[in-house]
Order: C-alpha cells, then structure tokens, then sequence
C-alpha cells in the first residue's frame, strides 16, 4: 500500500485561496493590492517549505541532524507511516503557521507498550494518515531527552493523567499541553476510548472550541506554579524532622509484601536505601528507636519479595522493570541497567546491616547479569534488554514478538528441556501451573519465600541453557552516562561486600572509557551517541562514581574529576535565586520553556539529592583551585538547598526520598563536625 504524504498540502490551497479571494474583493482598479497579497501568500508558503525542510522530512523520518546517529528508538520510527518530526523549535513554528496542534509521543526502545502502539496505531494507514493531516507529530526518546520528558510528566500529572509510556500529548504551539494520555487502543473512531477515537476528539476540540484547549492549558500552569510554590517552602532541618518524614514514608510502605502500597510494585531503590541509611544511623536508634522494627520488616519484606518473586528473573538472573501485583509478580519484562545498578546496591547494603548472605548472593547475581547481558566491548554499559522478543517458532513472515516470549516456559517449552522427575521437581518448587501463573498457559519461576533452592537449582540451571536457543531480547547499546555511573557505584559495592578484584578492575575501566568518550574539557555528553550535553543525574551520577572509586583505590584522577564535575555542576544547574538544581541546563529543553527541578524521585533517584550528597562528600577533602576558585562552602550551598524543599520533604516523603537520603548524610556531616 502507498504511503500516506509526508506533509497535507491543504495550506497551499489554502494560501491560492486567499489570493483569489483578495482579486475577487478588490477588483481590476486595485491590481497592486492583490499582486501584494498574492506575493505574501506565495512567501508564506515558501516559509513554510522551508520549515519542512529544515525538519527534514523530505527522506526518511525522523531527521536529528544534532545527533551522530539516531538512538535505536528513534531508527526503530524511521519508517513509521506518521511522518515525525524531531524535537525543536521548527516543528512547533510549523505548528503555528498551519493552526494544527502538536502531537507528542515520548517512549524508549525497550518499552512494551511503545512498540504496540507503534504497530497498531502508527503504521495503521488509516491513523497515519488521519495524524499526517491535522497534527504536527513530534517523536521523544525519553532516554535521549529526559529533560523533554520530565516537562511533560509534569504536564501529564497535572492533567490527572498516571504517567506511563508511551506517553501522548496534544500540545498548543507554544508548547503546553491540553490534552493527554498514555497508550491507547486502537480501532475506529467510534470505538470509546480508542486512539482515533481520540484524535478525531481533540482535533475537533482545536478547530471549533479553543476556549477549551486555552483553560485546560491555564489549568495545567496554575497547578505546577502552585506545586512549586508549596515545594519551595522552606523547613529547618533536624533529625526530629527526618523522622517525622520516615513516619509518613512508613505509611505508604507494604510492610507484608515489601515495597510501596500502589498496584505496581516497582523497586523503588530509593527508598530502600533512605530505609537502611536511617538502621545505621546512631542518632535514630539513640533517639527514634519506635521506628526501627517497622524499618527492619520493611527492609526483610522488600528484598525476599523481590528476590523471590517474578521480578527477578530465576532463571538467568537480573531484575524486570516493575511487577503488576502486590506480591512482585506479573512483571513487565523490560530489563534496565539503572534499575539492576541500583538494586544491586541495595541487596549489597542490606549485607552490610545484616551480614545476610542470600542478599549478597542477590546482589552478586544482579552485578554479574550486568556483565553477562550489559557489558559493552567498549568497557561501558548498554542500557537496556526490550521487553519484547520473537516467539519460538516464528520465521519470515509469521514471525511474531511477544512480551517476555524469551523468559516464559509453557507446558511443551518444559517437556522438551527438562526429564520427568526434574520437570515434576521444579515445577513445584516454582509455583508452574498448567494453566501458567503468568497467565495463557505461560509460567515464569518464583518462590513463596526465602528458598532453598537447592531442589530447583538443577533445573532451572537446565532452563537457562535451554532457553538461549531462543532469539534474545533485543539490546538498547546506547551507553548513557548517568546509567554507566550507577553501574559503576554497583561494582564499587560488590568490591566493597566481596573484595572480589575483579569487579575493581571492570569499575576502574568503566570510568576510564566513561572519561574518555563522553567527559570533554568544558561538558560531560549525555550518551555515547549524542552531542547533546548532560543532565543533572548524568553529571551527579558521574561525579559520585568517580567519589566512590576514590575512596576505594585513592587515585587522585577521580577526585580531580568529581571535582572539575563538581565545578560544572554548580555554575549551570544551581539556581542561585532559590537554592534548588535544576534539571536541565537553562534553556536546554526549548521550546517547552519551562525549568524542572531535580528535587523530586521519578523513574530513578532525584539527581540533586545525588548532587548535595556530593558536595558534602567533597567537603571533607582540602579545597583545591579546581573547586570553582572560589573557595566554594560545599555544607552551606547543601544546607540551603535541602532548606528550600524542606517542607515537600516532610509532606511527600515518597517522592522525595533522595533528598532525604542526602539530608541524613547532611545531618550526619554536621553532628560530626560539631562533636569534632
């Protein structure tokens, strides 16, 4: 079937009309008027073809002339029947001179839903087309530009919209949104709640009811100015109020199944470690005693649950993005170096506290899967496994990808691999149901509670090897620099807990290549293939990798190079007006002009908690030139900026649970140099 255009030429009607229109009213005697207003037409047509082609849109799309290759999810689009645009100030100018609205779609490579949507709705010809000719249609990778999607999973919220990915927003030219969702269903425009459905909704809504679009667009700036406004408020900071913020966190914490209390159990590593910071905090068992065995069972039930349950992959090891039920099971089946960088650290922390040696054999799995699936030849870290793989079975044509097609076992997939009596064994040790625990006639391994595994290990082991004759899942190679200094810090640890040298030697050439390719005399890159500067999380994360490997092997080169981070950090992310890290550099997310805080916990930790625990970590270092040559007090600039969202600290202690991590350091650092 032919393609759909690239672009609705209804506005060169549109222009020819006007200057007919113009001759028409105008008459024979004023034939100047209409040769200027025919000449006007003609111009802004011939702007707007220009537009287009700064866009790129006359080859394959999209077109990112900013970028030395485009990002797998991005290529992956490329021949996507919606014509998209790339991110920037043309598309929404484009937008402006048709009168159309802008169609944003935010997603990333490894992401079930993404790809079903891609499948279903953006090459559907119908819906292509239907999207090519009244919207403007915009296509983020949210691992690309995290800045672009942190705007707009505010904008998202404030519309009362859970974020989730994709991510869909119908924006004004000026790029705020009116209209949101996340992944819709396919079908006509009759069918309720389906994608087209939808469209039609909101294109109706743009041409005949901009009232509307104007206050729902009003609605969505008075509520992030006055959730800024409440989160600014300021709050002394105290061990008193740090445990008045645990008590709160506590409520909202599944103290029978681990995790937090919401129908996605998601890791939330954050605060597992603000948790086992506060157990190994003196001044909280000298002072807020009452909390510590709430803290303990929390701990306890969120670390065998999650190593139990279906979230953690049994057979090969390795954590999936989030599970569907409160018992860690059902998961979505997206594997993220982020995620198992930072449980990893978590089941390394727990070591230290309880010597547990099954939490460290956790995290030594979880380190290890890292190198296995992760490891690029380069030295870094690959980003993520998609959620998605080809069904066995499947070739040319018929071939078809399913969710976690690569990890599940039917009843068939188990008759072939494993001997009758094995088979009998581990499927009871495994919870494996005829009717599959994961649902049609599909099981995934879990355990009911800390196990011995010693029945299954046999057969599971026996799994792993069956199932690598499946196609594998496949790999997000992009290496990004937050992620690849979480990974690093991960290592650290398991060095830390095993003394192991060989996870010193990954992490020292780790940060090395990390250095080398993406850390430039005046910017730290946000991927290994972006030209586009980091974020705040790249630059703290970063800088904390290089602080933890310092602290291990004492080579001066990581702590001049947190330092000369450290430098950078301050001069383009510190507000100095409110004390508060931004996000993003200033003006890096334009057009959606709008500044983001770090402060707040999303899908990783918040990176300016990550960033004041470094500034009070470089605090107890002699102060060098390379700090910023300004003799820079580290404890006063964290002071006031802990102060500034103290009060959003106290009053959602969930979302703020990196800060809070770095105000227990903060109030620690302070007790000591008082007592000292």
């Amino acid at each position: 079937m032919a393609r759909s255009p690239r672009f609705s030429h209804n506005h060169y009607r549109s222009a020819a009309a006007l200057a007919c229109s113009a001759l028409l009213l105008t008459g024979c005697g004023q034939q100047k008027s209409a040769d200027e207003a025919s000449r006007a037409a003609s111009e802004q047509a011939a702007q707007r073809e220009r537009q287009r082609d700064r866009l790129g849109r006359q080859g394959k799309n999209p077109s990112l002339p900013s970028n030395t290759k485009l990002s797998p999810y991005l290529a992956a689009h490329q021949d996507d029947l919606v014509s998209w645009a790339p991110w920037g100030q043309d598309a929404f100018e484009l937008a402006l001179a048709e009168n159309k609205p802008v169609l944003l779609s935010i997603g990333f490579s490894a992401c079930h839903w993404c790809h079903v949507m891609q499948k279903e709705s953006f090459n559907d010809p119908a819906t292509a087309k239907y999207m090519n000719d009244h919207f403007i249609n915009v296509l983020v990778d949210r691992e690309e530009r995290p800045d672009v999607d942190a705007i707009y999973t505010r904008q998202l919220e404030a519309l009362s919209v859970r974020p989730g990915w994709p991510m869909t927003l119908f924006l004004r030219p000026d790029g705020q949104a009116f209209y949101a969702g996340t992944y819709y269903p396919p079908g006509d425009e009759t069918a309720p709640h389906s994608f087209r459905k939808v469209l039609t909704q909101v294109n109706d809504m743009w041409l005949s009811d901009h009232r509307a679009v104007d206050a729902a667009c009003a609605r969505v700036a008075d509520t992030l100015a006055a959730r800024d406004k409440d989160a600014g408020r300021s709050q002394s900071l105290t061990y008193a109020n740090l445990n008045f913020a645990l008590g709160r966190l506590l409520q909202r914490c599944d103290l029978e199944y681990g995790g937090l209390k919401q129908s996605r159990k998601y890791p939330a590593a954050v605060v597992n470690t603000l948790v086992m910071r506060l157990l190994a905090s003196e001044e909280m068992h000298r002072s807020y005693a009452d909390l510590l065995p709430h803290c303990r069972a929390y701990v306890a039930a969120t670390l065998d649950g999650m190593a139990n349950g279906q979230i953690n992959d049994q057979v090969g090891a390795g954590f999936f993005r989030y599970a569907t039920n409160k018992q860690w099971l059902r998961p979505h089946f997206e594997k993220m170096l982020s995620d198992n960088a930072l449980i990893s650290q978590n089941y390394f922390e727990a070591y230290g506290l309880t010597k547990s040696n099954y939490w460290l054999t956790k995290g030594v799995q979880t380190i290890e899967f890292m190198l296995d699936e992760l490891a690029l030849p380069s030295g870094l870290f690959a980003g993520s496994l998609s959620a998605d793989s080809v069904e066995a079975g499947g070739t040319g044509a018929e071939k078809k990808e399913g969710e976690g097609a690569f990890y599940t076992f039917s009843a068939q997939d188990l008759e072939q691999a494993l001997p009758a009596e094995m088979r009998a064994r581990v499927a009871a040790s495994c919870n494996f149901t005829a009717a599959g625990n994961c649902g049609a006639g599909k099981n995934l391994p879990y355990f009911n509670s800390s196990p011995n595994k010693a029945a299954a290990y046999d057969g599971l082991k026996k799994l792993e090897y069956w199932r690598l004759r499946r196609p594998k899942p496949v790999r997000n190679d992009t290496a990004v620099a937050a992620w690849n200094g979480m990974a690093i810090s991960s290592l650290v640890s398991a060095y830390r807990a095993t003394r192991n040298p060989k996870y010193l030697e990954v992490a020292q050439k780790a940060a090395n290549v990390l250095l080398l390719k993406l850390s430039l005399p005046d910017k730290l890159l946000h991927s290994d293939i972006s030209t586009q500067q980091g974020f705040l999380d790249d630059y703290a994360y970063v800088e904390k990798a290089l602080l933890d490997l310092y602290e291990v092997d004492r080579n001066s080169l990581w702590l001049q190079k947190a330092r000369d981070l450290n430098a950078l950090v301050l001069e383009r992310f510190l507000e100095q007006d409110s004390g508060k890290f931004l996000y993003a550099p200033r003006a890096a997310s334009a057009p959606a002009r709008s500044n983001v805080y770090a402060t707040t916990d999303g899908t990783w930790p918040g990176a300016a908690g990550v960033a004041i625990e470094n500034l009070i970590r470089l605090d107890a270092f002699p102060k060098v030139a390379s700090d910023g040559g300004t003799g820079a007090d580290y404890l006063a600039i964290a002071r006031r900026s802990l102060t500034a969202s103290g009060r959003a600290m106290q009053e959602d202690p969930v979302a703020h649970a990196s800060m809070l991590v770095a105000l227990e350091r903060f109030l620690r650092a302070r007790t000591s140099f008082v007592q000292n």
